[in-house]
């Protein structure tokens, strides 16, 4: 039975070879594929679905999706199957339209669900192969400043009143409800293991531990160096399981020991501007965005600068990383740049068609990113 299947699926791969080109290929099998899973090749994405008792294969070009290969479908009993609306829907759908608000955070949970959240409170989770919005959930709160994924069960969520919301991904219902600070917004959220997620609020730059399940903190960074984040904490991420580094909107970057709870190493950027987005990308190394316009990457072990990136036309707003050569960043002028680490050069600009700036930036797969804008919609795009 093994090899029957390994020999339809080589016979299909043989023949996309010849046929691809943004052609959609369905194909029912008496031996099942293992359903819902996306595989990756060079060039293309499989989809596997299951509808009734066949298999179906949706194959479609990253670079070419239209409506008119759906018209290249011939197989009778597969076309009764399945409902070509929606198939279109996978093909072609590029912008997720449900939210009515500025978007201002975003997030993938898993393969085909991201979450989002809006300047009016809401946060829905959206299925990304058909874009349809599953859950719109009511957070009470004033604008959802951003998400982290705790588990495959959970998420949570950080407001404009000072609250974290805890959620169960499935049924969109609340876990856990976290006070804060008063009249302090919660503007960064990282998971630090299945039951805790560090916080930074807005105003009193406090790093804190948070126990979801008892709703309580745990401990509060302090600072070790005086002048250390005397004004408000721009950006933070884990770096690995015993540090944590934030940037400054004065330009300076901080290195945090969660063990010790304190900032152990500081040292002065090197932008004109402030801190927008911070990645990490390597072991030691980080890649920091600017309201400059500026990208700069740089070794945390010896406190200087790998690359500098330049051509943006206005602020950095966000920068995700791709692949372990390249990442993509998001500018003021609504455009999307590939940049490639090694070369610091810009090898390609994607204009989505936003009219608002970009507000978010997410890998989705190996070869498309998800953004989310001030124009309220969500859109896929193409790297390359």
């Amino acid at each position: 039975m093994g090899n029957t299947k390994c020999n339809s699926k080589e016979k299909v791969l043989k023949d996309i070879t010849e046929r691809s080109k943004g052609i959609i290929i369905t194909n029912s099998f008496e031996s099942p594929i293992k359903t819902n899973k996306i595989i990756y090749t060079k060039n293309v994405n499989f989809h596997f679905r299951k509808f009734k008792k066949y298999s179906i294969m949706i194959l479609y070009s990253i670079l070419q999706n239209n409506y008119k290969t759906l018209k290249k479908i011939k197989n009778k009993k597969i076309s009764q199957t399945i409902n070509t609306v929606n198939l279109r829907k996978i093909v072609d759908e590029k912008t997720l339209n449900d939210h009515n608000n500025p978007i201002y955070c975003l997030i993938q949970l898993s393969e085909r669900k991201v979450v989002s959240g809006d300047s009016d409170g809401l946060i829905k989770i959206w299925d990304i192969i058909y874009g349809e919005c599953l859950i719109t959930i009511n957070s009470d709160t004033s604008i959802v400043y951003c998400l982290t994924k705790i588990n495959e069960k959970q998420f949570a969520s950080g407001s404009g009143c000072s609250y974290i919301k805890v959620w169960y991904i499935i049924t969109g219902n609340l876990v856990s409800n976290i006070f804060t600070v008063i009249n302090y917004s919660v503007q960064c959220l990282v998971r630090l293991d299945d039951n805790k997620v560090i916080s930074r609020c807005y105003k009193d730059n406090l790093i804190k531990i948070w126990d979801i399940n008892t709703e309580k903190c745990l401990k509060t960074f302090i600072e070790e160096y005086k002048g250390v984040h005397s004004r408000s904490v721009s950006c933070l991420i884990k770096l690995n399981k015993n540090h944590l580094v934030s940037c400054n909107s004065d330009d300076s970057i901080s290195i945090w020991s969660i063990k010790y709870e304190k900032s152990i190493k500081t040292f002065k950027g090197s932008h004109k501007g402030p801190f927008t987005c911070l990645i990490k990308f390597g072991f030691y190394n980080v890649i920091t965005g600017s309201g400059d316009g500026s990208i700069i990457s740089w070794n945390l072990k010896t406190r200087r600068i790998i690359h500098s990136f330049h051509g943006n036309t206005g602020s950095v707003d966000c920068i995700v990383k791709v692949n372990e050569n390249l990442f993509a960043s998001s500018i003021w002028d609504f455009s999307i740049k590939i940049w490639n680490y090694n070369t610091s050069s810009c090898f390609k600009t994607i204009y989505s068609g936003n009219i608002k700036y970009i507000k978010c930036l997410i890998k989705i797969n190996e070869y498309q990113l998800m953004s989310a804008s001030m124009d309220n919609t969500i859109k896929i795009c193409d790297i390359i």
